[in-house]
């Protein structure tokens, strides 16, 4: 799985508002897990997304990121999933459109901030008293 570099800042400076451990296991959890784009990879991509479709920056990074991996892009945003699809790229909105196989899935996947997140609290918060 792909991920822009910029997730660890987006990861740590989110789950420290819930807690410190939080914000290391996620850091920590990313790196081990994830294959990171640096910037100097995708910049002149992330602009030209943002130029043709209008999105977010930091949307732009996980799009230019899924582009450049010939990858899927799941989402629970539904801006970037429309610009996503704008720009080219097979995008899904996990809340209601995600359908498609588990293999299909760990072949090539971007996951977003928003869906580490939600798999990092849901873990954190079951081995909480």
């Amino acid at each position: 799985m792909y991920c822009p570099k910029l997730i660890l800042a987006e990861i740590t400076g989110v789950l420290v508002r819930y807690d410190v451990k939080l914000a290391n296991l996620g850091y920590n959890v990313v790196l081990r897990n994830f294959n990171l784009k640096a910037e100097s990879e995708i910049f002149d991509l992330v602009v030209d997304i943002c130029k043709r479709t209008g999105s977010r920056a930091v949307d732009a990074y996980f799009i230019a990121t899924a582009k450049l991996m010939d990858s899927i892009l799941v989402t629970n945003d539904k801006i970037m999933v429309s610009n996503a699809k704008r720009y080219g790229i097979e995008a899904y909105y996990l809340i209601d459109q995600f359908d498609l196989s588990f293999e299909e899935v760990v072949k090539s996947l971007i996951l977003t901030s928003c869906m580490i997140r939600y798999f990092l609290l849901t873990e954190f918060l079951k081995d909480q008293p």
